[in-house]
């Protein structure tokens, strides 16, 4: 088995489609109090797209989906947007999400992004 998958590319796309389902739940919802004129349910709902939004570009720009070539001993990792390769002694593992239980905040490079784990042992790729 020459590659270990620590976050899968679906894994990463499943989020991206989470958000983006909140979003359109949202707009069917911002449709429906502009109709009836509810305002103030409009500025909260508003608020709440803004929200979504804001974090949609986040985890685009800052999660990363990972997987470890053990025979090159690299790190291959990215996500919409990129692809790099980087050396497994490259990658510091900083901490874990105060959130959730298995997403991790690494450096690659100079570069600091969040992984969704899928492995328990997740730490011990980078001690």
């Amino acid at each position: 088995m020459r590659y270990r998958n620590l976050s899968p590319k679906y894994i990463y796309g499943l989020g991206i489609l989470v958000i983006v389902a909140g979003l359109v739940f949202l707009t069917f919802l911002n449709n429906k109090a502009i109709i009836s004129g509810e305002w103030i349910a409009l500025i909260i709902l508003l608020t709440l797209t803004s929200c979504l939004l804001f974090w949609l570009g986040f985890y685009i720009n800052r999660f990363v989906y990972a997987k470890i070539d053990l025979k090159n001993r690299t790190v291959i990792y990215g996500n919409f947007l990129f692809e790099q390769e980087i050396d497994i002694n490259a990658v510091k593992l900083i901490g874990r999400s105060l959130l959730f239980r298995k997403m991790f905040i690494v450096q690659m490079g100079k570069k600091k992004y969040y992984i969704n784990s899928i492995v328990e042992d997740f730490p011990s790729y980078f001690i």
